[in-house]
């Protein structure tokens, strides 16, 4: 079996979505969803059965607004060329073509409203260009997905590549120990995987998985489970067959991580070491910036100031949409809290804008690296025209929800930058964007659409640089993140808008050209923290200042490098600079 090549899931993503917990007391809790959730994550990014890279696979646990949650699917299909999987799992109701999937806040009366409707899942995979796309439904109501061909719907039948694994058609089954299983029809699913098809394929089609786990569900007495496809998606092989594998049989999904486990399957971390006395030492001194989500911002409920009360853990959260680098800034304030005695939970919790700004504010996460610039613009003052890290922090500081806070900005900054080759800085003697006002005629900008007419763009150039392009070519940076760094490359453009951190150009030897007149908003990496609980313990904003102090741009752009290695490590790599800029062990 070690001769088959695995799927290459680099221009893939899987988005798997799970909700344990209602506002709505009329959806009872569903501990098991968490248990699914959970083992659907590890199975997929086991490098022995389904082989998903980690960084390929979102997961979303009890997030709410729907409208929000609608936009990022919308988002992450349209940029998945390769695969594209959604799973959920939690409560479903009756939709009005097929179920309608509970969020954290959908009102059982009111789920079209409020809950994300499957006719929502299917406008997202008809945008999408994703060769296969693959639906994986664990909720009452699923099977509606998935209609009778003579019932003359076409839910997914136009849909091309298109492959929905589905549950029941009225109730779905779970557990009664909740807290220790999964969901009926998703437990079966991952142990079918897990010990795999004897005398079956050496890998699992969609299809074989289909007809495998019917006849297991039918065994125990479980509700039947439904499938519909077109094309040739059912033929999409999923997962090695484990009936193959040698060695022992893998454990149960999901599993509690070991130490010894690569980082993305580890569920704990041990710190120990430096003594909060060396931080007080005066005088020492993966991909893309964060793309907030679209539409209102965020606004703080009404436990705001309640929660997090002395003597409670720290909570760290990082943002999915971030990439390595939010994962890599998150660990290091792990590291350098536990290190200082800080009571800290071990784990970081993968979060998005929409579930993470609510959570701080009523004091149930603690602290999450943010992007000045992004985090006022988006969800403190849309209309903002503060650019300056000193003129950013001010209108932070004066706007923000009375329970959050920022506290001191590291000098690295993830943020757009007019970016060249080391030939051409040479060729032109380019050091600034100014230096580019003599030869910009001569010269082709890549940047995307919205960058041309933009303060913070062409106007922008003109304006505060008095450079103006010979010529203007737009990319497209939702299919493809390094469309600038590409273009640079081949020579299709001698300057593009690019992300100042990208692991590419250290790589590569680009050049990013200097903003002395801050042309662009200022994007300082930033704790935003849940203010009661730094006032509990101020230790805590000790701590992180100075990890703030000893964050530059050069290390952070070294740290991305080295995330951007095949299996790299996140948390190994934020532990080695945390040793050796705080002095963890």
């Amino acid at each position: 079996m070690d001769s088959e090549q695995p799927y290459d899931y680099s221009e893939s993503l899987a988005v798997l979505i799970g909700t344990s917990e209602y506002q709505d007391k009329r959806f009872p809790p569903l501990p098991s969803a968490d248990n699914s959730l959970e083992g659907m994550r590890q199975i997929l990014t086991d490098p022995e059965l389904c082989r998903w890279p980690p960084s390929r696979v979102k997961q979303l646990a009890n997030v709410s607004d729907s409208r929000q949650v609608i936009i990022k699917l919308r988002e992450w299909a349209r940029k998945a060329t390769g695969v594209f999987l959604l799973y959920y799992v939690g409560h479903g109701t009756p939709g009005e073509q097929g179920p309608c999937l509970a969020l954290s806040d959908t009102q059982e009366q009111h789920p079209d409203a409020t809950g994300l409707e499957y006719r929502v899942i299917r406008k997202a995979l008809l945008e999408s260009p994703a060769r296969v796309k693959i639906v994986i439904l664990d909720c009452c109501y699923a099977g509606r997905a998935v209609p009778p061909v003579q019932s003359g719907h076409t839910l997914f039948t136009n849909i091309s590549g298109t492959f929905v694994l589905a549950a029941a058609d009225l109730a779905a089954h779970v557990p009664e120990n909740q807290e220790l299983a999964c969901t009926s029809f998703t437990g079966e699913l991952l142990d079918l995987i897990r010990t795999g098809i004897p005398d079956g394929p050496r890998e699992l089609t969609l299809h074989d998985i289909y007809l495998h786990l019917r006849a297991r569900l039918s065994e125990v007495d479980l509700p039947d489970p439904n499938s519909g496809g077109t094309d040739t998606a059912g033929a999409f092989r999923l997962a090695r067959n484990a009936a193959f594998l040698n060695g022992p049989l893998l454990p149960r999904f999901p599993r509690e991580p070991e130490p010894s486990a690569p980082w993305w399957r580890r569920g704990r971390r041990w710190w120990g070491g430096l003594t909060a006395a060396a931080l007080l030492i005066p005088g020492i001194t993966v991909y893309a910036a964060v793309k907030w989500l679209d539409g209102p911002r965020p606004q703080c409920g009404t436990k705001a100031g309640t929660s997090a009360l002395p003597g409670n853990e720290v909570v760290i959260a990082s943002d999915l949409d971030a990439g390595p680098e939010n994962q890599l800034i998150a660990y290091i304030y792990l590291d350098a809290l536990k290190a200082n005695g800080v009571r800290v939970n071990p784990n970081i919790t993968p979060s998005l804008r929409v579930a993470y700004y609510d959570q701080l504010c009523a004091g149930t996460v603690t602290i999450v690296p943010e992007y000045n610039g992004a985090l006022l613009t988006t969800s403190v003052d849309p209309n903002s025209n503060a650019i300056s890290t000193s003129a950013v922090d001010d209108a932070l500081n004066r706007d923000l929800p009375r329970s959050l806070e920022i506290l001191a900005p590291a000098a690295a900054q993830d943020k757009d930058s007019v970016t060249v080759t080391a030939a051409t800085a040479a060729k032109y003697h380019l050091e600034t964007i100014a230096d580019l006002q003599r030869v910009a005629d001569k010269l082709t900008l890549g940047a995307p659409a919205e960058f041309h007419g933009r303060e913070q763009g062409t106007n922008g150039l003109k304006s505060v640089y008095g450079v103006v392009f010979g010529k203007f070519m737009p990319l497209n940076y939702n299919n493809n993140s390094s469309a600038g760094i590409s273009a640079l490359l081949d020579g299709t453009v001698e300057a593009a808008d690019v992300y100042s951190t990208v692991p590419e150009i250290e790589a590569d030897h680009l050049v990013v050209l200097k903003d002395p007149k801050d042309l662009f908003r200022a994007e300082n990496v930033v704790p935003l923290v849940y203010k009661p609980a730094i006032q509990a313990n101020p230790m805590i904003a000790t701590i992180l200042n100075y990890v703030s102090l000893r964050l530059t741009q050069s290390q952070l752009l070294e740290l991305n490098v080295k995330a951007a290695q095949p299996g790299a490590n996140i948390p190994e790599i934020a532990a080695q600079w945390a040793r050796a800029n705080v002095g963890a062990s």
